[in-house]
């Protein structure tokens, strides 16, 4: 496993030296790959010690260090070697013989993901027909103008839309989000089992049923991942401001949301199954007042 490493130095409050580069040593795991960028950095730091205390400005006390990985903090910190660590190289262990020389301090730092060659790399745009090229226009000024669901965009990641043809006439337009669902976390909200939704309803006689047309764009999406739900089309990218179609955890999402929102009527006399509401009773005076809850 390559990957891409990096750090950045400072000295009174002004970056100094930094690195971001594919590793040439191949690491068999993350905390590897970790430790090896962790080399790089205190490396460069020892270094720079080095270079002051020769100008008379000699560091005193270890130099602090951020990493965000608790796996090669813990073994940078750790005077054993065993066998999870044998197969690494015998130069990686210099960064224990830092720490333990009172060179460096390391603190763990919490970062989030960062899907880098998702958000980067250029995707593949699909050809469009001329049907579709006037599909596409009028779902823009829709979205955009109307509607306010979308907004336009500079971001570098811009996955392509395609179409496909609707049951009776027409188009329905959707994003291409393969890369950015192969990157997320998936949410573990269950969706309901339609076998335990139909047994609630064995002594029910009266039902209203309630459809949610365009359920999902009713969710607002958090202003700094916005960038991320983009699309591009041959007239300029753009991006949603609400959850869109076609993402993976857009299902579990808005079934979360209706739990909540319903959550006092939902096996009472309630069924909310993603954007199709089931109001069901026994007769018709309590199905009324059902109505009204």
């Amino acid at each position: 496993m390559t990957s891409v490493g990096g750090f950045i130095c400072c000295v009174d409050g002004g970056p100094t030296a930094w690195e971001s580069k594919k590793q040439v040593d191949q690491a068999l795991s993350s905390v590897e790959s970790e430790y090896m960028a962790l080399f790089r950095a205190i490396r460069e730091v020892v270094w720079q010690r080095r270079l002051l205390a020769e100008l008379g400005e000699e560091q005193q006390g270890p130099t602090p260090l951020y990493c965000d990985s608790q796996g090669a903090i813990a073994l940078a910190k750790n005077p054993v070697l065993h066998g999870l660590t044998k197969h690494m190289k015998v130069k990686w262990h210099w960064v224990r013989s830092m720490v333990t020389a009172g060179e460096v301090e390391l603190h763990y730092v919490k970062t989030t993901a960062q899907p880098a060659d998702m958000m980067t790399k250029r995707l593949r745009q699909f050809w469009l027909t001329q049907p579709e090229l006037e599909e596409l226009r009028k779902q823009l000024d829709y979205l955009l103008e109307k509607k306010k669901i979308i907004r336009t965009s500079s971001s570098p990641f811009a996955p392509p839309i395609l179409f496909t043809p609707k049951k009776g006439d027409g188009y329905r337009m959707g994003t291409d989000y393969i890369a950015l669902n192969s990157v997320t976390n998936k949410s573990r909200c269950p969706i309901p089992c339609a076998d335990e939704l139909i047994d609630q309803l064995r002594k029910a006689r009266f039902f209203s049923k309630i459809y949610l047309r365009g359920g999902d764009h009713q969710i607002r999406v958090v202003v700094a991942d916005c960038h991320k739900i983009v699309f591009r089309t041959r007239y300029g990218s753009f991006e949603y401001v609400v959850l869109p179609f076609g993402l993976t955890n857009a299902p579990a999402t808005f079934q979360m949301s209706m739990n909540q929102i319903f959550c006092s009527l939902v096996d009472n006399c309630v069924i909310v199954y993603r954007d199709d509401i089931l109001i069901y009773s026994e007769t018709r005076e309590l199905h009324l007042k059902d109505l009204e809850a």
